[in-house]
Order: C-alpha cells, then sequence, then structure tokens
C-alpha cells in the first residue's frame, strides 16, 4: 500500500506483474495505474483499509494483463517518444520563473512515511 503521491509508482507495477493486487491512497499517479476494483483498490489517502479481493481472489491475473498490456517496453518507449515530441512542438516547459525556484528548496515530493499527517503544499503555489 502507497500513502506518498508518487510521481510513478514503479513498485506499484512490480506488485502487479507479479500478480499481486495494490492498495493505493488515489494520489500521485495511483489513479493512473491502479485500475480500482480490477488490479487494486483506490482509497482517500486518510481512510486506506483493505476493501476486499480482487477479481474474486488475490493474485489475480488482471494485475499481470494490466502491466503487460500497459506498461510493456514498447509501449513506454512509445509514450516517452510522443512526449517529448510535443514537449520540443510545445518548447515547454518554460524557464522557471523566480517564485519556481523558490518553491524548488523544498521538495514537496519528499515526505516522510506520515504524508496525511503533514499539511498539503502551499495553495499560492499555482504552478505545481
Amino acid at each position: 500500500m502507497t500513502t506518498r503521491p508518487e510521481r510513478f509508482g514503479l513498485t506499484t507495477i512490480e506488485a502487479m506483474a507479479c500478480g499481486t493486487p495494490v492498495l493505493a491512497a488515489a494520489m500521485g499517479s495511483m489513479p493512473e495505474i491502479v485500475i480500482d476494483g480490477v488490479t487494486g483498490f483506490l482509497c482517500a489517502a486518510s481512510r486506506c483499509r483493505c476493501k476486499g479481493t480482487v477479481a474474486g481472489r488475490p493474485g489475480s491475473p488482471a494485475c499481470r494483463a494490466h502491466v503487460e498490456q500497459t506498461f510493456s517496453l514498447e509501449r513506454m518507449i512509445d509514450r516517452y517518444l510522443d512526449a517529448y515530441a510535443k514537449a520540443l512542438e510545445l518548447r515547454v516547459p518554460p524557464p522557471p520563473t523566480q517564485s519556481m525556484l523558490r518553491a524548488r528548496r523544498h521538495d514537496w515530493w519528499d515526505r516522510p512515511i506520515a504524508y496525511t499527517e503533514i499539511p498539503p503544499k502551499p495553495k499560492n503555489l499555482k504552478w505545481l
């Protein structure tokens, strides 16, 4: 189970590749990786509890199939190349503003395990 806003849940994908369903807080990349009720369960960070079995039993073949279909080497390479091409076309990201540089002094993603007990990043950081 994860309660951190991961940028990409490699450990989540590794677990599903082994046929292990996951329980994850619906934050960060988890909603893009976990199919709620099929490859695991998504829940509010403050209320992550086991909700039952996945596809009738733990270790569902749906987990492995989802990883093979969605996160294969070929598919990931194609998606990265598409993202890089789009970024070059749009000339993004722009140079960082002074506000962005100040905010980088603290990595809001790098929080202790007790993530849910720490207040969220400031609302005035609109660019995040």
